[in-house]
């Protein structure tokens, strides 16, 4: 508990920022392009690749918010 100078409780902010596909693209080592076909499966990706970007997108997912595309 923090109080302000005034003697009031100070309001606690803790912003959490949407994961973007391009942060699952850094961590995964592939393009941004790769991150939304995966994801959204417009076409087809190579098998190796899909997995990076799923376990890529699952890690963000345990340590954050969400994830926006």
């Amino acid at each position: 508990e923090r109080r302000t100078g005034n003697g009031r409780l100070a309001a606690r902010h803790h912003a959490v920022m949407p994961v973007t596909i391009h942060d699952v693209a850094r961590r995964a080592g592939v393009s941004p392009s790769t991150v939304s076909r995966v994801l959204n499966g417009t076409s087809p990706v190579r098998e190796d690749k899909r997995q990076l970007v799923l376990e890529a997108a699952a890690a963000w997912r345990a340590t954050h918010a969400g994830l926006a595309m």
